[in-house]
């Protein structure tokens, strides 16, 4: 088993309309679990892995303004600075 690396930018981070993002980790022929690191204070959960890519939906915390807070889907790229994938496999 390799331990893979890869760093976004913020002009790589960009969710779809579902929050999600898929990310291809060029130099591993098959990825068995990933891990992303967000700055910012945004939580990535791994939602799936196919061959080289792993697919992560992105979740920010939303206050309703009661005080109630809940993680909500982050379906734009925006505030999202810089981001890290950790990605095992071979």
């Amino acid at each position: 088993m390799k331990t893979f690396v890869k760093t976004l930018s913020s002009s790589d981070v960009d969710t779809d309309a579902s929050g999600d993002i898929t990310v291809t980790i060029g130099d591993a022929k098959r990825i068995y679990a990933a891990i992303m690191q967000i700055e910012g204070g945004y939580v990535a959960n791994l939602t799936g892995v196919s061959g080289n890519q792993a697919t992560f939906r992105v979740f920010k915390e939303k206050n309703d303004g009661g005080g109630a807070t809940a993680l909500v889907a982050h379906t734009s790229a925006n505030n999202i600075a810089d981001a890290t994938v950790i990605a095992f496999g071979e």
